[in-house]
Parts: structure tokens; sequence; C-alpha cells
């Protein structure tokens, strides 16, 4: 009895460790706040970087934001079953701006595209965060 109660105990322990996590691996916090204007054939995209409430996140800040784009033919955007494609069509630095200004991009709309938008922030170490929302401007 004694040497079961030994086995459960040795089998009971904490796991395997993992190598611990370096500095600028975390990825930035994603945007969750993109939203648009359009403006005479235009758009305007705004969002503002996420606040850094954590000090992982202070050492991971976004420094930059990829701005995607899908732009898909009226029947493309039809399918429900086919992917969505986005590409990067811009990119918005931070540098020089104060963290908690607002951020746009400008993007013009050809007729006959239905487009969506996202954004992703990047680090200084090149990391990218996960995806904003995506918006929808003439859906």
């Amino acid at each position: 009895m004694v040497m079961v109660v030994l086995w459960i105990g040795a089998g009971g322990g904490c796991g395997r460790k993992m190598p611990p996590i370096q500095p600028g691996t975390y990825p930035p916090a994603a945007v969750k706040d993109l939203a648009f204007e359009l403006q005479d054939g235009g758009l305007t995209l705004f969002w503002t970087a996420p606040a850094m409430e954590k000090e992982k996140d202070r050492e991971n800040a976004a420094v930059g934001f990829k701005v995607l784009r899908a732009r898909q033919t009226e029947s493309e955007a039809a399918c429900q079953s086919c992917s969505v494609r986005f590409q990067v069509i811009g990119e918005v630095r931070l540098a020089g701006r104060d963290p908690s200004e607002r951020l746009q991009f400008k993007d013009r709309l050809e007729p006959g595209y239905k487009y969506r938008y996202k954004v992703i922030g990047t680090s200084a170490a090149g990391v990218e965060s996960k995806d904003s929302n995506i918006v929808h401007p003439n859906s």
C-alpha cells in the first residue's frame, strides 16, 4: 500500500518544464476598434493602438500596423465557400506619434468591387498581432 501512494506521488509532478519565453516574442495586442468613413469615392480607416496594460505589452508594443484589403467582384463576394484573400496595401508607423492618437489610412474604392479591411500590429522584433476586427464598407 505504501508503494502505491509513493507511485501516485511520483507521477503527480508538474510535468515537463518548457524553456522560458524570450522578451520580444509575445505578439502585440490586437486592434479592436477598426472603423471607417466613406467620402467622395474614397475610404478612410480609423483605429487606435491598443493600450499597454501589462509589462509584456510594453515590451512587445506595436511599432507599426499593416493595412490589409480583400477586394472581390460581386460574384466572388457572393460565394460562401470561397476563401477571402487579404493583401497588404500599406503600413502606418507609430514613430513620432502620440500612442493615444487615432491612426488613419486612406484608400480609393473602385465601383463593382466589394471590400473588406483589417489591420495587424507589428512589434520591433517583427512579431505580428492577431487580426483586428474586419470592416465591410460596401457590403
